[in-house]
């Protein structure tokens, strides 16, 4: 009788089988290990201010600039309706004011008021201590390469190429 092997939980494919996923592979599972990484950062930083990670994520986003509701549920990775009730909890804690947009009167914008950039400054003083920890073993050059890449990819989930329509048949 033989043992069966344990999985590791990766499904990497085995050593000699080639394949073209290989880049992937080497940036899906860090990229969702840093992610829960970072999962636990907010939810450590947060929990004293009375916001929960998402009203985190989404005070964090609007330090940058002012957003759309959809932004912001894109940001926060909620579906539209979920992103609606997030801005409506913040608005009735005051720690976002809504604004018609300039150039269309049927988009609201979104920004901090005082007391959400005073939480939204105090999660991100946090965080930039614990990304600094993160990069730590990381050489000037590299954290520099780091950060330039993961803006890039920002950059372009953000705003992402439309794909050609597939032919059907």
């Amino acid at each position: 009788m033989t043992a069966k092997k344990r999985s590791t939980g990766n499904p990497r494919p085995r050593a000699g089988a080639r394949t073209n996923d290989d880049f992937l592979f080497g940036i899906i599972f860090p990229l969702f290990a840093i992610r829960g990484h970072l999962v636990e950062l907010i939810e450590q930083s947060s929990h004293d201010l009375d916001v929960t990670p998402t009203e985190a994520v989404a005070l964090l986003q609007l330090m940058n600039e002012d957003m759309t509701v959809s932004e912001i549920s894109h940001a926060a990775g909620l579906q539209r309706s979920g992103g609606s009730v997030l801005v409506d909890r913040l608005h009735a804690r005051r720690l976002i004011k809504r604004t018609p947009d300039a150039r269309d009167r049927r988009v609201v914008r979104v920004s901090l008021t005082p007391g959400g950039s005073r939480i939204a400054a105090v999660l991100l003083e946090r965080l930039s201590s614990d990304a600094s920890d993160l990069l730590r073993g990381l050489g000037a050059a590299q954290r520099q390469r780091v950060v330039l890449g993961l803006q890039r990819l920002a950059q372009l989930q953000v705003a992402p190429q439309r794909k050609p329509d597939r032919p059907r048949g």
